[in-house]
């Protein structure tokens, strides 16, 4: 028989293992730094403590899938929904694991009709309303089968200031090099916006929580981006250091959240840390899909 059920941090060894075995040690141990940073320190949580969902045959995790809060603001109210994130299912036991389940006599179990990943993102903890974003082909047709869309006018705010990584990636590592210094020459030389762009340093304070209670008020889709939330993405990463930007508008919430950049495996982004937002009413911005409470079951 297959279970599918709630985790929490009691299983925390075992999807630790579970990741080990299928991913690879790098992401287990990635996984174990971050595990009190995500669970217990972010301010969306509703309580310190992992929220996901696994799924287990003859004892052992055959498929997992992390629920994290995703602070979402639908016209200004807060609206229960989660990312579905690290997404893992080990195909080759899992599909041994079906087999054994309609060789067994008893049929297919209605809730499995979709397969595993379905049955988990249908559960009970995995809530009324689920995003995913860095979506795998085969998962995204699994997404497209069980009532997952696109949602509209979606995208990342980023701007990529080097071009050297996708440049050695497409063309080789000489190559790449040799013409992403070339292009990151010539962007030099565009024209830029002329407002002045100052580092930040520091913890994000009282001046991002009167921008968050604006921007929530005049994007109908919006992520949290209060300051408790930037200082824990920002400034409490176990793994990344970021370095904040900030744009004076004069005002008296005197600071933008400006373009948090980060440098990881060689390549340079920049990225506007006041949340995904949208023009048009009654349409969400989000770099993702969107799965409707009502396409669900």
């Amino acid at each position: 028989m297959i279970s599918i059920r709630a985790a929490n941090d009691d299983d925390a060894g075992r999807l630790i293992g579970f990741f080990e075995q299928s991913a690879g040690a790098e992401t287990a141990r990635r996984m174990e730094r971050r595990w009190h940073w995500q669970w217990h320190l972010d301010p969306r949580l509703d309580a310190p403590g992992y929220r996901g969902v696994i799924a287990e045959w003859e004892g052992a995790i055959v498929g997992s899938v992390s629920c994290i809060p995703a602070g979402l603001h639908l016209h200004g109210s807060p609206t229960p929904a989660v990312w579905l994130a690290d997404v893992r299912i080990d195909w080759a036991t899992a599909r041994r694991a079906l087999r054994a389940v309609r060789a067994s006599g008893g049929g297919r179990d209605p809730g499995l009709s979709q397969g595993i990943a379905a049955a988990m993102f249908d559960h009970s903890a995995a809530a009324p309303a689920q995003l995913g974003k860095h979506i795998a082909e085969p998962m995204m047709a699994i997404c497209r089968r069980i009532g997952f869309v696109d949602a509209p006018d979606a995208g990342n705010y980023m701007r990529r200031t080097s071009y050297a990584w996708p440049l050695r990636k497409a063309l080789g590592a000489v190559p790449g090099r040799l013409l992403g210094a070339l292009a990151d020459t010539l962007a030099l030389r565009l024209p830029r916006p002329s407002l002045a762009v100052q580092p930040f340093e520091g913890a994000f304070d009282g001046r991002f929580d009167r921008l968050w209670e604006r921007a929530q008020s005049e994007h109908p889709a919006i992520t949290r981006r209060d300051a408790a939330l930037l200082n824990w993405r920002y400034r409490q990463h176990p793994d990344t250091r970021y370095r904040a930007l900030t744009i004076d508008d004069g005002a008296e919430t005197a600071r933008r959240p400006a373009p948090s950049s980060r440098r990881r495996c060689g390549s340079a982004n920049v990225r506007p840390s006041s949340g995904p937002t949208s023009s048009q009413p009654g349409r969400t911005s989000l770099p993702c899909w969107q799965r409707p409470a009502s396409r669900r079951g």
